[in-house]
């Protein structure tokens, strides 16, 4: 070497290419499936009171007060808004699992 410097070797092997395993089938999470279910029923209801509140959509109103007219929350005020929202968390929440574990079953 006309420096005094030595000579490094160069690596000439070709980097290893890992392989990614995926899985046959995909499956959903089912409580975070149950949880946006239920954030989404949430809002309808709140929507849905809240309209029928304001004086739209009278014939949604009338068949929503025929749905759940026996329930004791399902008033058009403002403590209904608030305690339909929490019943169609509840209600969707319950029937999203349902669904994300049914879907997980079958797509095996």
């Amino acid at each position: 070497m006309p420096n005094g410097k030595v000579a490094q070797p160069v690596n000439t092997q070709r980097p290893v290419m890992q392989k990614t395993v995926m899985p046959n089938h995909s499956s959903l999470k089912i409580l975070g499936f149950g949880l946006a279910s239920g954030i989404v029923g949430a809002i309808c209801m709140i929507a849905i009171t809240i309209a029928t509140n304001l004086g739209q959509f009278s014939a949604i109103g009338s068949l929503f007060d025929s749905m759940y007219g026996f329930l004791w929350y399902s008033s058009r005020s403002w403590l209904g808004v608030l305690l339909g929202a929490i019943y169609g968390f509840i209600d969707w929440f319950v029937i999203g699992i349902l669904i994300a574990w049914f879907y997980n079953i079958f797509s095996k």
